[in-house]
């Protein structure tokens, strides 16, 4: 896992690029330092959902933040 770490800045695509633009936009997530941005990229998971389906259940634990996009920047 450090080796992951120490590799996560120089790791550049497209989409990485187009998570890092997004993550950027997140007014929770602006203002933290460059080292957190670039973990909180590499560890995110674009998961799509329909309109009205259930995300998270009420009855259930989560440690993940989830931010709802609706495509447009």
């Amino acid at each position: 896992m450090d080796k992951i770490k120490s590799n996560m800045h120089t790791y550049n695509d497209e989409i990485m690029s187009q998570r890092r633009q997004f993550v950027s936009y997140v007014p929770y997530l602006r203002g933290l330092p460059e080292d957190i941005i670039t973990e909180i990229t590499f560890k995110m998971k674009q998961q799509v959902y329909e309109f009205g389906e259930q995300i998270v259940k009420s009855s259930e634990v989560n440690t993940n933040i989830i931010i709802v996009w609706n495509g447009t920047l």
